[in-house]
Formats: structure tokens, sequence, C-alpha cells
């Protein structure tokens, strides 16, 4: 069983907003989950960018194990998608009477591994 993983960092948007969609996903067959993703039918911005991540991801496996994937009728399974905190910017928002508040602009990293079944 090989297996490889994909790393993308610092994705402009909330950690808490991806897990949603990354719990519905796991240890499923690839090419089922980009079509349930489909773009065209969804404008909610996690699922459009986890949508674009596990397709690279998937064409850069599919490359790297061309020789294994003709030998073997395979399936391509997504073994596991993390989501982490990436970095956090900060901005000061100034109000009235002396006051301010902090905007938080939150960043999230996504790890996804790919296996051969």
């Amino acid at each position: 069983m090989k297996s490889s993983k994909f790393v993308n960092k610092n994705v402009s948007i909330s950690p808490q907003k991806m897990l949603v969609i990354a719990n519905m996903i796991k240890n499923e067959d690839a090419i089922l989950i980009l079509e349930k993703l489909n773009i065209s039918s969804n404008v909610n911005k996690p699922i459009r960018l986890i949508h674009k991540i596990l397709k690279s991801g998937y064409k850069q496996f599919v490359d790297k194990n061309k020789d294994k994937l003709e030998h073997e009728k395979s399936k391509i399974f997504v073994d596991y998608i993390k989501i982490d905190k990436g970095i956090i910017k900060k901005k000061v928002f100034f109000r009235a009477k002396g006051r301010s508040d902090v905007i938080r602009n939150r960043k999230a990293n996504v790890t996804v591994s790919f296996s051969i079944k």
C-alpha cells in the first residue's frame, strides 16, 4: 500500500469552518469525493477550497505513481485529511472614546494523505 502526503499552508479561511467539510470525506474514494464536492453546484468557500486542494493532490499522486496504477486495478483513497491552525494576522481597529478592537485573520494548514488500496 503506497501513500503520499500533500501539505497546503496558510489557506485563507478559519480552520473551524474547514473541519466541518473535512470530517465528511475521511476514508473515502478520491474520485467520489471530487464528484461530491463539485464546484459548479456549491458556492460554499470551505467546499471550494477543499475541492481545489484535493484535486491538485490527487493529480500529483497519480503523476508520481503512474507505473503502479497501470499494473493494478486499484482505487485511490483519502487516508486522512488534517486541518491545523496556521498563522493569525492581527489588525487593530480603532473605535470611539479611545477604545480599540483586534481583528484576527485566521489561516489554516491542510494536510491530505492519499493511498492505493
